[in-house]
């Protein structure tokens, strides 16, 4: 179950989907309980009709992580620790 909020981040919105330039972009973190419930959770996103911003992958720093758009365009990082990875970050 999703609930862990991280911290509010502000963070460089994505650099190509800007035609190159680069905006400083507010956004939130959650913290999943499993890679599964990352999975899940982009899925009910995207069924909702909302944003999928990245997919979910497996990061190189050992995480499960996407990012949707809430309904007012803010960025929201969902992850997990991949197993075995040693930790959030």
């Amino acid at each position: 179950m999703l609930g862990c909020l991280i911290a509010g981040l502000n963070c460089w919105d994505d650099f190509e989907a800007n035609g190159g330039a680069a905006r400083l972009a507010s956004g939130f973190a959650l913290l999943a309980g499993s890679p599964a419930e990352v999975d899940e959770a982009v899925a009910r996103v995207q069924a909702a009709g909302h944003t999928v911003v990245h997919p979910p992958f497996d990061a190189p720093w050992g995480q499960r992580y996407a990012t949707v758009a809430d309904p007012d365009g803010y960025r929201v990082d969902l992850f997990s620790p991949l197993p075995g990875a040693g930790g959030t970050g």
